[in-house]
Parts: C-alpha cells; sequence; structure tokens
C-alpha cells in the first residue's frame, strides 16, 4: 500500500529532507520503495534516480508483456497521461494495440486509470523510461508529437523544444501567447511570450521576436507592470522597423497609443505621433482595419484631451473604415471609439443606437475588454433619463466583465462610479463608502486617469456632507495624479472642484482657462464633466462674479435641454437660480420651480430641496 503524505512527511524528516517531502510524495507516489530509495539518494547528495529505482522500474516494465516498453516510452514523451489513441498515431500501431498494452501495463501497476485516459503511477516510472530511451529515438517522437498537437501550441512548443527545432519552436510559443491573451489568460500569455522570446533569439527569426514582444507587453499591461510593457512595445516597435515590417509596426505603435503610456504619465498627447505614424502606414498599405482600429484610439485620446469636436470625427471616420474593410473586428473597433465620443458629448440618441450594434457584436466575439467599456458606457444613456435603477445595473455588469477579463484595473474606475450614481440620488453615507471602496482598490490607483476620477468622485460626495477639508486633500491628491499624464479631462475635473471647494482664485482661474478650452460639435459641451462646469460657476459666484457664473451655466443648460439630459438640467437649472438669486433676478423662483420639478421627478432630493428653498424665498 501506498504512503500517506503524512508518512512521506515524517521519513523526510527523518531524513533531513523535511522541506522536500512533498515534491518526494508526488515524484514517488507514496510506493514505499520507492520513497526509501530517493531519500537515500538525496541523503547521499544525488539528484539523479538511483540504479536501483531504475532496474526495479525496467524489470516491471519487462515482466508486463511485449510491447509494453515501447508503448510507455513513447507515452513518457508525450505527457503524465497516457491516452491510447494518441500515443498509437505517435508509435504507427492501431488503438485497439494500443488499448491492449495499457490493460496490461495497468495490471503491472505500471499506470493507474484517470478518467478517460490513464496516466502513470507515478513521476519516477515516467522519469526512468524517458531517460533510459535512446536519444535520436525520444528526438524523432518529439518531432511526430509536435507534428499531431494541432491547435495544442503549448505542447507543440514543448515538444520541438525537446527535438530541438528552436525555429518552430519559437513560432509555437507565440502562437500559444497570442492564443492566451485572446482567451484572457494574461499570465500564461506572459509565459508563453517570454519563451518564445528566448527561442526567436536563438533562432535569429525577427518577426516572432517582434510579434512575441508586442503580446508580452500587452500581457504585462494587464497586471499594470507598466514600465516592462512599455519596453517590450517600443522594443517590438524597434524590431519590425528594422526588419521592415510594416504591419507589425502598425501593431505596435497601436499600442504604444494605449494606456501604458498614459499610466506612465507620459501624457496622451505623446499618445500622437504614434497614431499618426501608423495612420500614415495603415493609408499607404490600404489596410482599413488597423486604419479603423488607430482612428478608434483617436477619437479616445482626443475625448480625453476635451477636443470633443475632433473626437466625434475620428469616431466617425473609424466606423467608415471599419465598415468598408468588410471585417467584424475591424467595426467592433470602430464603434467602440465612436461610443467614447459620442458619450463625452451626451449624445444619448447617437450613443444607444452605437451600442446597440456594438454590444451583441462583442458579445459574439469574446471581446470582454471592450465589453466592459461598452456595458459601462451604456449606463450613461440610463443616467441622462434619471433611471437609476437600469443605470447602476448596467455599472454592476460591467464590473461582472471586468473580473471576468482580467483587467482588474479598470474596476476602480467602475468602482467611483457606483459612488457617483449614489451621490446623484441622495445616498450620501453609500456614495462616500463606495467611493473609499474604489480609492482602496489593490489594483488600478496607480493609473493617472483611474486614481484622479477615483480621487474626485469619492470629493464630490464628500464635499456634499460638509467634510470640506478631506474633500480638498482628496482633489490635490487627484490632481497631483491627473498631472503625471496631464490629460485635461481629469485635471480639470479635479481643478474645479477644488476652486469650488477651497476658493482658491489662482486654481479657479487655471479651471476657467482649461474650460474655456474645451472644444466641443456645435450647441454641445463636455456632458460627462458638467459637474466641472457647475463648480467653476459656483467658484465664480462665491468670487464675486455672477457674470461669468452665468457665462459657464448657459451652454450646459442649452445642451442638457436640447438632448434630454434631466439630472445635469436640474443642476443646471439650480445653478442658475443660485445665480439669479444672489443679483436679485425674479427670474430666480421660475428658475427654481422648474429645477424643483425636475430633481424632484428625478429623484435627487438634496437639488429638489435646495431648489425648493430658492422657489420660496
Amino acid at each position: 500500500a501506498a504512503l500517506s503524505a503524512r508518512a512521506v512527511e515524517r521519513l523526510a524528516a527523518a531524513a533531513g529532507l523535511g522541506d522536500r517531502a512533498a515534491a518526494i510524495a508526488r515524484r514517488t507516489g507514496g510506493h514505499p520503495f520507492f520513497v526509501a530509495e530517493v531519500l537515500r539518494s538525496l541523503a547521499a547528495g544525488q539528484e539523479s534516480v538511483p540504479d536501483s529505482l531504475q532496474s526495479a522500474v525496467l524489470g516491471r516494465v519487462e515482466r508486463a508483456g511485449p510491447g509494453v516498453d515501447r508503448l510507455l516510452r513513447a507515452a513518457a514523451v508525450l505527457s503524465a497521461e497516457v491516452d491510447p489513441s494518441v500515443v498509437a498515431a505517435l508509435i504507427g500501431i492501431a488503438e485497439d494495440e494500443a488499448a491492449a498494452r495499457c490493460e496490461d501495463a495497468l495490471a503491472a501497476r505500471l499506470i493507474t486509470v484517470s478518467g478517460r485516459a490513464y496516466e502513470f503511477v507515478n513521476d519516477l516510472v515516467r522519469e526512468v523510461l524517458y531517460s533510459s530511451t535512446p536519444a535520436p529515438t525520444r528526438v524523432a517522437w518529439h518531432r511526430r508529437a509536435a507534428d499531431l498537437a494541432g491547435q495544442n501550441y503549448e505542447a507543440m512548443a514543448r515538444h520541438a523544444d525537446a527535438a530541438g527545432e528552436t525555429a518552430r519552436a519559437a513560432r509555437a510559443w507565440l502562437l500559444a501567447a497570442e492564443a492566451a491573451f485572446a482567451r484572457f489568460a494574461a499570465s500564461d500569455a506572459e509565459a508563453f511570450a517570454a519563451r518564445a522570446t528566448a527561442s526567436a533569439e536563438g533562432a535569429g527569426d525577427v518577426e516572432v521576436l517582434g510579434r512575441a514582444r508586442l503580446v508580452r507587453g500587452r500581457a504585462l499591461e494587464v497586471r499594470e507592470a507598466y514600465a516592462d510593457a512599455l519596453v517590450d512595445l517600443e522594443g517590438a516597435a524597434g524590431l519590425a522597423r528594422d526588419a521592415g515590417d510594416q504591419r507589425l509596426e502598425m501593431m505596435a505603435l497601436r499600442e504604444l497609443a494605449g494606456d501604458v503610456t498614459v499610466a506612465l504619465g507620459l501624457g496622451a498627447s505623446s499618445c500622437l505621433p504614434h497614431l499618426d505614424r501608423g495612420l500614415l502606414l495603415a493609408r499607404a498599405l490600404g489596410d482599413r482595419r488597423t486604419e479603423a482600429s488607430l482612428l478608434a484610439r483617436r477619437a479616445v485620446v482626443m475625448s480625453n484631451s476635451l477636443q470633443l469636436d475632433q473626437a466625434v470625427a475620428a469616431g466617425t471616420d473609424a466606423v467608415a473604415a471599419g465598415r468598408s474593410s468588410g471585417d467584424p473586428i475591424a467595426l467592433v473597433a470602430a464603434l467602440d471609439g465612436l461610443k467614447t465620443a459620442l458619450s463625452f458629448v451626451g449624445e444619448v440618441a447617437a450613443s444607444r443606437v452605437v451600442i446597440d450594434e456594438l454590444e451583441p457584436q462583442l458579445r459574439r466575439q469574446g471581446d470582454l475588454f471592450r465589453l466592459q467599456w461598452c456595458v459601462f458606457e451604456s449606463a450613461f444613456t440610463h443616467v441622462a433619463d434619471a433611471d437609476w435603477p437600469r443605470a447602476e445595473e448596467r455599472i454592476q455588469a460591467a464590473l461582472e466583465v471586468n473580473r471576468r477579463s482580467g483587467y482588474l484595473a479598470y474596476g476602480t474606475w467602475f468602482e467611483a462610479h457606483v459612488g457617483w450614481l449614489l451621490r446623484l440620488q441622495g445616498h450620501h453615507d453609500a456614495a462616500v463608502a463606495a467611493g473609499r471602496r474604489a480609492l482602496a482598490a489593490p489594483v488600478g490607483t496607480g493609473h493617472p486617469w483611474w486614481r484622479s476620477t477615483a480621487c474626485l468622485l469619492l470629493a464630490g460626495s464628500l464635499a456634499e456632507v460638509g467634510a470640506q477639508d478631506e474633500a480638498a486633500d482628496l482633489l490635490a491628491e487627484g490632481l497631483a495624479a491627473a498631472q503625471q499624464d496631464g490629460s485635461p479631462a481629469y485635471v480639470l475635473g479635479c481643478q474645479a472642484l477644488l476652486a469650488d471647494v477651497t476658493g482658491d482664485a489662482e486654481v479657479l482661474a487655471a479651471a476657467d482657462s482649461m474650460l474655456r478650452a474645451v472644444r466641443a460639435p456645435a450647441g454641445r459641451v463636455w456632458m460627462l464633466g458638467a459637474e466641472s462646469y457647475l463648480a467653476v460657476a459656483r467658484a465664480w459666484l462665491a468670487a464675486g462674479d455672477p457674470g461669468r457664473s452665468t457665462e459657464v451655466l448657459a451652454p450646459v443648460l442649452a445642451a442638457a435641454r436640447s438632448l434630454g439630459w434631466r439630472p445635469v438640467l436640474a443642476q443646471a437649472l439650480m445653478e442658475s437660480a443660485v445665480v439669479a438669486h444672489s443679483v436679485g433676478d425674479p427670474a430666480a423662483r421660475q428658475l427654481a420651480a422648474e429645477a424643483w420639478a425636475l430633481a424632484h421627478g428625478a429623484g435627487m432630493p438634496r437639488v429638489a430641496a435646495r431648489a425648493a428653498e430658492l422657489a420660496g424665498a
């Protein structure tokens, strides 16, 4: 009978090898003779299989019956699992014959049943059979096993490595890495890409090396190893240029224009040269698919730079390129970019059309990376309607997709917006709690966009409950994070509320200057940043300039009314009523009454209460 793990542990400890007990148990399967011999060998400083064990195993194999030796040696080359059909294909015998030999090996206690296959009784049996098989035979079988691997690229790579076929192994490791990344197994992708990189360097295969560094860079980004990711992405771009591989260069440029650059504080504007170069190559090659992806990224960059007219134009051009390419993946990338631009300006009707087309395609393609953002941004169409349950349901659904995608850093952004929704509904304690959870998240808060947003939205909740000092501290922290990257959407958001909370004239002047620099399509504003307009307007009123306050509020009022953003309209009307009241304008009561009706119907009790107070003043 096999020894228990506890028994092996005691014997190993007695031999001074307690730290290796688990490995010994696994290697021997608890076989008493095997355990004793391995312990004796290791105590003597020998890591190889003792001669006594090798003789015992080979003797048992020889007694198992004709043909068992060859079958088990071939199986040892394959893996710990012994699948009769696979071994039959490897050594060129009928499946029935392989199954019969497996039954002989089972009777000899060399293998055991494991589900729908067999496996070696322990690692030692396989080790002995593998090491005692002549090297030329092992190589031939490894080469044949690589041929039989099909789309199991990891197995193909391991066998190619063992056969000494370095170039083939490099390509197989690369395919394994790309397949792992596609199924959102980023840690596997990183490990396989590292193997591909090493093999490609050995084989001198520049194309595979560049692609391997590209996929490893993308995998490193997932776990927020941004500096290492940038090294790989820049390396991939350099290899592509050296090899004259323009398609690989375009792929690397697209990634260099992504979140790695932003996360390292190099500035969203530093993405633009990569996008420009990529677009130049894509158009020269007539590659509409890559052009669509690059234009979509430009739409995102310009959105966060608050050049919203350019963002919408880039997103529109991306969709045109995606449709003309005839490639559903390109179209999805394009729609994703346009969706972001439309969300920023609050184009609810157009956003719904895009999202209704985009979300089903993302689900069909299994694109969890984009799906989480599509589901999240679909919440804004419900926010505009003040449909809070539906909006929160969509953000929670985005969080669920996020957990499956592996891009956990984005969860900080989604959680912060849960707090924002709760605040808009007047649930301030819950809003503060949600905001604190977002800011305390173990991942994501190292990215300037995610951290500054988490600080901003929590500070907004704290300011409404009178915790002005804590809000100011958070906003200063958020502003510092935003300034690492310098993207206007995040810098302005923190500056605007900081000016409102502290009354700092210098901060107000900076926020006002940035607000004036926002470029939006005619009749539109940065709707997702409506609270920045409101905060700047309040700050100007507090600074004694109701005229400028009115100027800031006017375009928000017009856009919110035109687009049907009920919560923003209610807030903007209430702030306008405050300004009017401060200068004795009789329109204050009418504005307040309209604000009350909207806020009351939208389930915004804080705004409704303040508006009611003004309406009755």
